[in-house]
């Protein structure tokens, strides 16, 4: 256990700028805002702003509102989370090799399967508590926004932000063993070499399936299939109308309780297991 933790460390020490780097955007967002909006304070430029705001009654906000406005609260820290799970898993099998440490790291009594997961685990996993740190402290503040006009509902923020993260972990752990496994395959610019054959792959699926009248679904297509959490869920906002909290309950369907769910976490295992598999008959010079 506690070469794991070595493992895991040096994994971290590793790719920490890479982790962090979402925090660091987040925070020179809010510093940018901060100052923005004191250079308009000195300039005079607030009052046009804070009538356009005071048109607004707030006071009048439904649940579902709230909770939808807390639920796009995740939107952006998450896109970024994608874009760095992806950024870092697709280095994860070559960092070693690239900095000359493999033959080291193999001639040490450790199992590869652990070194290859300490890899994944951080490239994917490494992301989540940055990202919920960042959720939580947006959350924050839009909620002390939405208590000054006394539509603050606690609970109902704490559910919107969960089940948004949920489906991030899910959707994450996807995306990030597919570069996982390309980072086997290919030694740099994994996830774009990927994307070219599984296009090319794409375009044979679809020639043939014209030709013969089959109908193979095209891998891209799957995967975006797959990765989608709307074609699986078996009730519509419009079905719920406002009530707001029967739709949280079918939420918590759609995220958990989906046969698809155990289908991606299967898929993220499958690839991760061949990935690693990859990894320890290549040859390392």
């Amino acid at each position: 256990m506690n070469k794991f933790k070595a493992i895991l460390r040096k994994d971290w020490i590793i790719n920490k700028k890479a982790l962090l780097m979402p925090f660091w955007i987040t925070l020179g967002f809010y510093v940018f805002v901060i100052l923005s909006s004191l250079i308009a304070l000195i300039r005079g430029d607030f009052q046009m702003n804070l009538e356009i705001f005071r048109s607004f009654d707030i006071s009048e906000f439904s649940p579902t509102f709230i909770y939808f406005i807390n639920y796009s609260v995740s939107f952006f820290p998450e896109l970024m989370g994608y874009f760095f799970v992806i950024i870092i898993s697709q280095n994860a099998l070559n960092e070693d090799i690239r900095r000359n440490y493999e033959l080291f790291h193999r001639s040490q009594p450790v199992s590869i399967w652990l070194r290859s997961f300490s890899k994944f685990f951080i490239g994917i996993g490494g992301v989540w508590p940055i990202l919920a740190t960042i959720i939580a402290f947006n959350l924050i503040i839009v909620n002390v926004l939405l208590a000054i006009y006394g539509r603050c509902d606690v609970g109902l923020a704490l559910i919107a932000a969960i089940q948004s993260f949920v489906k991030f972990m899910i959707v994450s752990l996807l995306l990030g063993s597919m570069a996982f496994f390309s980072s086997s395959i290919f030694k740099d610019r994994a996830v774009l070499k990927s994307l070219a054959v599984l296009s090319a792959l794409h375009l044979l699926f679809l020639i043939v399936n014209v030709w013969f009248g089959w109908k193979l679904v095209p891998p891209i297509q799957y995967l975006a299939k797959l990765l989608r959490f709307d074609s699986m869920e078996p009730f519509h906002i419009q079905d719920v109308g406002f009530d707001v909290y029967n739709y949280i309950k079918m939420k918590w369907y759609q995220i958990l309780l989906n046969w698809k769910i155990l289908l991606q976490i299967g898929v993220s295992a499958l690839l991760f297991v061949s990935g690693t598999l990859i990894y320890k008959h290549k040859e390392v010079k």
